[in-house]
């Protein structure tokens, strides 16, 4: 599989509700989500959403969304426990996003990988993400990093490869 961030419009990345303009690299861009110290924090209350677009049409397989890690944590802040995964919703607010049926929703125990439903995520545009609450029940969420592996739609294959009828 893929990491699909390889394949993320940088350019078209929205979150809302971060600490910091911005700070969505700190848990999706590599680098700086490889990075211990580099997180991104919910500013009012523990909910964010983060809206990915992709430069083509992709299969998303499985995500990883971890908190921070224990050393770098902040103390008013938890990792994501409630994640709605919405697809090809180009915009989504805080209330359409509470009351809307995702594609997926996941209890995150841990930093674990969670596999996605495969009929649920074929020829994905746009993957929104909304962290509904946290594990502490603390003022803030915390992400340390996220990973979405999977494959591309219209990936090509080697003629070569192909075997006679």
């Amino acid at each position: 599989m893929l990491d699909l961030i390889d394949h993320v419009d940088e350019r078209s990345v929205e979150c809302l509700n971060a600490l910091t303009d911005e700070s969505w690299r700190n848990a999706l861009w590599p680098g700086p989500r490889d990075r211990a110290s580099s997180t991104l924090v919910s500013d009012d209350d523990e909910e964010l959403i983060l809206r990915v677009e992709f430069t083509s049409n992709v299969r998303p397989r499985a995500v990883k969304i971890a908190g921070a890690s224990a050393t770098h944590a902040r103390e008013d802040a938890s990792a994501p426990r409630v994640v709605k995964i919405f697809v090809n919703a180009p915009s989504l607010s805080f209330e359409n996003a509470a009351k809307r049926r995702a594609a997926q929703v996941v209890e995150l125990d841990g930093d674990d990988e969670v596999e996605l439903d495969v009929t649920a995520f074929e020829n994905v545009r746009v993957m929104t993400f909304y962290v509904e609450s946290n594990v502490g029940g603390t003022a803030r969420t915390e992400i340390g990093r996220i990973d979405i592996k999977g494959e591309l739609s219209g990936e090509l294959r080697d003629v070569s490869e192909l075997k006679p009828c």
